[in-house]
């Protein structure tokens, strides 16, 4: 029977193979780069050549990416939006005597 392999440590691997080193050769150099930035210039070269693929992948992403952070800064704001208006309660609370 095979070894159960927990999702903590599949994603573990998973990140650490992203930011695993890779040769690449770009304008006649060979630069390291970790292995998910090569994901990503290697999609965007396809997309660009016109692999139908590779641009709806490219789009699937910039949309992700898109929405997340949107999503982290309205979460920011509506942070900063509580904080600030519980120091305005507590000053006007302060002044009035309530």
């Amino acid at each position: 029977m095979p070894h159960s392999i927990l999702d903590d440590q599949l994603r573990r691997d998973f990140f650490e193979a992203a930011e695993m080193l890779v040769p690449v050769i770009e304008g006649n150099k060979r630069k390291m780069l970790p292995a998910r930035v090569a994901i990503d210039k290697q999609l965007v070269i396809k997309a660009v050549s016109g692999d139908m693929r590779a641009i709806c992948e490219y789009n699937k992403r910039r949309e992700r990416y898109t929405l997340e952070h949107v999503q982290a800064r309205l979460q920011t704001a509506v942070f900063l939006w509580i904080l600030c208006w519980a120091v305005v309660r507590r000053i006007f609370c302060r002044l009035t005597g309530a």
